[in-house]
């Protein structure tokens, strides 16, 4: 299995559009691949919304994928929210289209909050 980081890990206090955009125009269109966003801490009670954004044009268009939301159950709980291939439109990845990248966003966050997060995509 391969890793590709989708977001490094990062601590934002408000919304935050994705620095690293995933080239996957070389992807196999028909592989397998799971999203992983794994959330270091995030305070109890506190709610943060991401989503999955595909572009095929450097995202001057973006195109959201998937969402999740993560409710914080305390700093040191961390959690995980899994997007599997089967949960996302056929073809909606952008996997082996020419210039097709993928980018996670944090879309919004309890205010007076922080949340800490890390994801990849993997193959």
């Amino acid at each position: 299995m391969a890793y590709t980081e989708l977001q490094a890990k990062v601590t934002k206090t408000a919304a935050f559009t994705g620095t690293t955009q995933v080239d996957v125009s070389g992807y196999t269109a028909n592989k397998d691949y799971t999203i992983r966003l794994h959330v270091h801490g995030l305070e109890a009670g506190k709610v943060a919304n991401f989503t999955i954004e595909g572009s095929v044009d450097n995202f001057t268009t973006p195109v959201v994928i998937a969402q999740g939301t993560v409710i914080g159950g305390g700093l040191s709980v961390p959690s995980d929210r899994i997007w599997r291939k089967n949960q996302i439109p056929a073809g909606a990845l952008f996997f082996g289209v020419g210039s097709g990248k993928v980018r996670l966003n944090l879309a919004s966050i309890t205010a007076t909050s922080n949340c800490t997060y890390e994801a990849v995509i993997e193959t």
